[in-house]
C-alpha cells in the first residue's frame, strides 16, 4: 500500500474511532444521568478536574516527539517510558498528599476517596506499553482502535451495570478504571514489547517537551477554570449539573458544526492571496455555520426543560436552564474556531496568542471578583463574556482581512438568520406545541419538527427576496449542487 493511501486510511480510521468513542461516551452519560444524581456527577467531577491538571503536566509531549523524529530506537522509546514512569510516580505522591487538603476544603470524605481512586488509575498508566508508538509511526491504527473501542464499550457496560445495582458515584470511577486497565492489557497483547528503565535520551526529549508544558497548562485553565470556580462557589449537585450540561452542549459543535465547516476552512488558505475571493469564502463559512447553529441554540434556550427531561431525566430539571445557556456556545465556538483558522492562514499565531491571553484574563478576572447568587447567574455571565470576546475577535478579523462592505453583509446575514431562528421558536412556543401531549419525547419531536419547517420556509423566502444576490449565497448554492450531483447521477442511472 502506498504512503498516501496508508495515510488516508489511517485518517479515516482515527476519525471513525473519535466519532464512535464520543457516541459511546454520550450514550453512557445519558444512561447514567437517569440512574445517578447530579451530586454524584459533581463528586466525581471534582476528582477528575483535580487529576486532569496533573494529567496535563504528565503529558509532556513524548508521543509527539517520537512521532516527529525521522528515526527512533528502543533507547528513545524506553527513555520516554522511564520519564513518564518517574513523572507519574512523583505526581501521584503529590496527589495523595493534596487529597487531604481537598478533604479539608470541601469537607467531604467522598471526594478524597474519589481522588485517591483516580490517583491509582493515573499511576497505572505509567506502565502503558510504549512500543505502541511503532504502530503509530507505521500508521497501523486498526489494532489500536480495536483496543480503545473495546475498552470504552467494556467500561460503559461495567459503569451502567454498577450504577443500576448500587446507584453509586463509584460506578463512574470503576468504569474509568476498567477502560484504562483494558487498554493497558490490550496494548501489550497487540504489540508485545518489554520496556526497560533507561534515561539515555532524557535531555533531548525533555528540552522538546518543556516548551509544550506552558501551552498545555494555559489550555487546561482556559477550558476548565470555570468548572474549578463552580466547585469552589457551589455544591456538588450544581457542579455535576454544570459539568454535564457543558459536555452535552458542546457535542453539536464537535460532531456537527466543525465537520460541516471544515471543507470551507481549507478553501480559505487557497484563496488567501485574493481579497475578494477570500472575503466571499470567509463570509460563506460563517453563514453556513449560523444557518445550522442558530435554530439549535434558540430552540434549547427556550425549550431547555423539555430538552433536559428527554436527555437526562427529571432529576436534572432544577438545572435545565444551564442547558439553554450552554447551547449558545454551539454558535460562538465555531465562530472562534473560524477566526483562529483565519489568523493561522495569514501566519499570525502571535495575534491568536494575544487574543487567548487577553480573553482569558478578562473573563476570569470578572468571574473571580464578581459575586454570584446561583449557578445559573454564574453560567450566564461566563457565556456572555465568551460571546463578547469572540464577537470582538470577529470584528477584528473581518475588518483586517476582508472589507467593510463584506463585514456589513456578514452582519446583516447574521441578524437575518438569528431573527428567522428566533421567530420560528417563538411561534412554536406561543402555540404550546411543547405541551401538546403527555409524552415529553413526542413533544420534543413535534416541537423540533415544527421549528425546522418554519425556519426552512423563512430561509427560502429570505433568500428569494433579499439574499439571492449575495455572492456568498450563490457560492454556498454551488457547493450544495456539487455535493448532491453524484447522488442525483446515481439515482437517474438507477
Amino acid at each position: 500500500m502506498s504512503a498516501l493511501k496508508k495515510g488516508i486510511l489511517s485518517s479515516v480510521i482515527l476519525v471513525g474511532e473519535s466519532l464512535l468513542n464520543k457516541l459511546v461516551g454520550l450514550v453512557s452519560t445519558l444512561i447514567l444521568a437517569r440512574v445517578l444524581l447530579p451530586e454524584d456527577f459533581g463528586i466525581v467531577a471534582v476528582g477528575t478536574l483535580f487529576i486532569g491538571f496533573f494529567e496535563v503536566i504528565s503529558s509532556i509531549g513524548a508521543s509527539q516527539y517520537l512521532l516527529r523524529e525521522k528515526k527512533i530506537t528502543d533507547q528513545d522509546v524506553n527513555t520516554a517510558f522511564s520519564i513518564n514512569f518517574l513523572l507519574r510516580t512523583i505526581l501521584t505522591l503529590i496527589v495523595v498528599g493534596l487529597s487531604f487538603v481537598i478533604n479539608g476544603v470541601f469537607e467531604d470524605d467522598r471526594i478524597q476517596g474519589v481522588v485517591l481512586g483516580l490517583a491509582i488509575i493515573f499511576l497505572s498508566e505509567s506502565f502503558q506499553n510504549p512500543g505502541i508508538i511503532y504502530l503509530k509511526r507505521n500508521q497501523e491504527y486498526a489494532k489500536i482502535v480495536k483496543v480503545t473501542l473495546s475498552g470504552k464499550v467494556l467500561a460503559v457496560i461495567s459503569a451502567v451495570s454498577i450504577a443500576l445495582l448500587y446507584q453509586s458515584y463509584w460506578a463512574l470511577v470503576i468504569g474509568h478504571a476498567i477502560n484504562r486497565l483494558s487498554m493497558l492489557v490490550g496494548y501489550y497483547l497487540i504489540y508485545p514489547y518489554l520496556p526497560k528503565f533507561e534515561l539515555v535520551k532524557a535531555k533531548k526529549q525533555w528540552m522538546f517537551s518543556i516548551w509544550m508544558l506552558p501551552q498545555s497548562i494555559l489550555g487546561f485553565f482556559r477550558t476548565q477554570l470555570d468548572t474549578f470556580l463552580t466547585a469552589t462557589y457551589f455544591g456538588q449537585a450544581q457542579l455535576g449539573s454544570y459539568h454535564t450540561m457543558k459536555y452535552i452542549a458542546f457535542i453539536p459543535t464537535s460532531h456537527l458544526m466543525i465537520p460541516l465547516t471544515q471543507p470551507l476552512l481549507v478553501e480559505l488558505r487557497k484563496a488567501s492571496s485574493n481579497v475578494k475571493e477570500f472575503s466571499k469564502i470567509f463570509n460563506a463559512s460563517f453563514i453556513l455555520a449560523l444557518i445550522v447553529a442558530a435554530p439549535l441554540s434558540f430552540f434549547v434556550l427556550v425549550f431547555h426543560e423539555l430538552t433536559t427531561q428527554v436527555l437526562l431525566g427529571e432529576n436534572w430539571l432544577e438545572f435545565s436552564e444551564l442547558m439553554g445557556v450552554f447551547c449558545v456556545l454551539v454558535t460562538t465556538t465555531v465562530l472562534s474556531l473560524q477566526c483562529s483558522k483565519t489568523l493561522i492562514v495569514f501566519d499570525k499565531p502571535n495575534h491568536l496568542l494575544i487574543y487567548e491571553v487577553v480573553s482569558f484574563v478578562v473573563i476570569y478576572t470578572i468571574l473571580i471578583f464578581s459575586g454570584f447568587d446561583n449557578i445559573i447567574e454564574f453560567a450566564k455571565i461566563r457565556i456572555w463574556l465568551e460571546v463578547l470576546t469572540i464577537f470582538m475577535l470577529l470584528v477584528y478579523v473581518s475588518l483586517r482581512y476582508t472589507s467593510i462592505i463584506h463585514f456589513g453583509k456578514l452582519i446583516s446575514a447574521m441578524f437575518a438568520i438569528g431573527f428567522c431562528a428566533w421567530c420560528s421558536v417563538a411561534v412554536v412556543d406561543f402555540f404550546g406545541v411543547a405541551n401538546y401531549t403527555s409524552n415529553a419525547f413526542i413533544n420534543l419531536c413535534l416541537s423540533s419538527l415544527s421549528v425546522s419547517i418554519l425556519y426552512g420556509l423563512q430561509l427560502v423566502l429570505g433568500y428569494l427576496l433579499v439574499f439571492k444576490s449575495y455572492e456568498e449565497c450563490f457560492y454556498l448554492k454551488s457547493l450544495f449542487n456539487r455535493a448532491i450531483q453524484p447522488i442525483s447521477n446515481r439515482l437517474f442511472k438507477a
